[in-house]
């Protein structure tokens, strides 16, 4: 999938697990990230992120600048 949406698929690897981990935290909010619920599991879920990134839609805008940028951002 990711080659289809000309993702690198380690960076994309490394985004997904990011914005899980910060989601089980509560660093991120189901709102922050377009209403996904982004659970250890959830493929929808990944899915849907992956094609917002690629599409530089929502969210997934800050995630097209990678996991150091976006971490950056939300602190």
């Amino acid at each position: 999938m990711t080659d289809r949406l000309g993702l690198e698929n380690n960076e994309a690897g490394w985004l997904v697990g990011w914005v899980m981990e910060c989601y089980e935290k509560g660093y991120l909010t189901k709102d922050d990230i377009g209403g996904l619920e982004m659970k250890w599991g959830n493929v929808e879920a990944v899915r849907q992120l992956l094609h917002m990134t690629a599409h530089r839609q929502g969210f997934g805008d800050l995630l097209a600048e990678g996991v150091m940028r976006a971490s950056q951002r939300i602190g």
